[in-house]
């Protein structure tokens, strides 16, 4: 399987679970409950048929989003690959899937690590770390081999009230560490 694949499956994995639900009360500005609430609601995102999964990304995500991602992969006998990414709203929703598909089987844990909120509680800073386990970095039509994964990663995103939706990720910058394995042959 060619890096560059897995970079894009592995980007938009992480941008995807990283970017924060919009909590079901679209109140008039951001608490540190309604962060945490919707922060939890990305994690369950997943769950979700894909269809309902882009519309709910396309609904949490403010059309000004940037992502900024450095990523660290290491592939087995092989030196780590570093790279640096960055993708504004229509390449993250064009990516979705590819990331979706990825994580259908792993383990997801999210660790809030701090929040900080703008005294008129309009915008907050978001700092969380983010464990996949056995994510699926490639499938019988990209190799001869299915290649999983275990990753952390750590972020610091900026939300926005956006009135009659809630809360938005603007921007997100992201560290990844990516140490994948390769599985039995198919």
């Amino acid at each position: 399987m060619k890096i560059m694949a897995l970079w894009t499956i592995l980007l938009a994995t992480i941008l995807l679970i990283a970017t924060p639900a919009a909590h079901a009360q679209a109140d008039k500005f951001l608490t540190e409950e309604s962060i945490r609430a919707y922060m939890e609601e990305s994690l369950k995102s997943y769950m979700l048929d894909y269809p309902d999964y882009e519309a709910f990304l396309r609904r949490v995500s403010h059309k000004n989003f940037i992502a900024t991602m450095d990523l660290t992969i290491t592939l087995p006998g092989r030196d780590p690959v570093k790279n640096s990414v960055t993708m504004n709203y229509d390449e993250v929703i064009k990516a979705a899937r590819n990331g979706y598909d990825s994580v259908q089987n792993a383990e997801l844990e999210q660790v809030i690590t701090e929040i900080k909120m703008t005294p008129d509680q309009q915008k907050a800073t978001v700092a969380y770390t983010m464990t996949i386990i056995n994510q699926s970095l490639g499938s019988a039509e990209q190799s001869t081999q299915s290649v999983m994964a275990d990753s952390v990663t750590r972020c610091v995103d900026d939300l926005v009230f956006t009135p009659g939706t809630g809360p938005q990720v603007i921007k997100s910058a992201c560290t990844t560490e990516v140490t994948a394995k390769p599985q039995q042959e198919l």
